[in-house]
């Protein structure tokens, strides 16, 4: 479906889509003109043209409104029941509905008993989004980043988890001390080719964060608890790791 403005001419309105099989493929496109869809109110304020398309099961459908021949939105329709995410599936046989996950990344109480829960759910969520994931928890580890996850080609994340702020006991200069080692050892190992990205995941708000500006002038990504809410969200959809490129 395609919401726009009452008052706005509607004939205007385009929705296109793609039907992606569960590997991936692209098995069906097409596109609807505005006299093409079912139009009716909703709300005070717009109006909704939609249209029913059938798709095999497992499939994702991604979606595209555009108006007046220009592209304005993309999103995806996904069948919980039949999530093209294969990963997700095999995490939900022993996390249903991810509750166990969410816990971990946003239970307030849990995070004050054991800081480290926060790092067992990023590290569910980052295997759910295809990565490789080291959680480096052994008690004889050392000095080490909270986790390293690895793209499909081989690109690294080196992460760091906090409830706090995001440079308190010196985070920010100890990633990236630890990203850079990472990266003397790939060159020393013949693999100069591979990148390491420095993240820091926050529990906090963007708006409360402090020093964001100078861990983003040193490459350091910061992901907020609205990263977390919105990769909770687009869960479903076909997994893609590499884009850490």
């Amino acid at each position: 479906m395609i919401r726009v403005a009452k008052g706005t001419d509607r004939t205007q309105a385009r929705l296109g889509y793609r039907v992606q099989a569960p590997d991936r493929r692209a098995t069906q496109r097409g596109a609807f003109d505005s006299n093409q869809l079912t139009w009716s109110d909703d709300g005070e304020y717009a109006v909704v043209g939609s249209v029913n398309v059938n798709v095999p099961k497992g499939s994702v459908v991604q979606a595209f409104a555009s108006y007046g021949g220009r592209w304005i939105h993309q999103g995806w329709i996904t069948d919980p029941d039949n999530s093209a995410n294969v990963r997700r599936s095999m995490h939900e046989v022993f996390d249903p509905n991810l509750e166990g996950t969410k816990k971990s990344l946003f239970d307030v109480k849990s995070h004050r008993q054991d800081a480290r829960i926060l790092e067992a759910g990023v590290g569910n969520l980052l295997f759910m989004y295809g990565f490789a994931v080291n959680p480096l928890s052994s008690h004889f580890t050392t000095d080490a980043a909270d986790l390293l996850a690895v793209s499909p080609n081989g690109n690294i994340a080196v992460i760091e988890c906090t409830t706090g702020a995001i440079n308190s006991n010196g985070k920010l200069s100890k990633l990236l001390a630890r990203s850079a080692a990472l990266l003397e050892k790939l060159e020393q190992t013949g693999n100069p080719h591979l990148k390491v990205l420095p993240i820091v995941v926050s529990t906090m708000r963007r708006e409360a964060l402090t020093d964001e500006e100078i861990a983003s002038s040193k490459g350091i990504y910061i992901a907020t608890s609205e990263d977390l809410e919105l990769s909770l969200i687009h869960i479903s959809e076909p997994t893609r790791p590499e884009r850490i490129s």
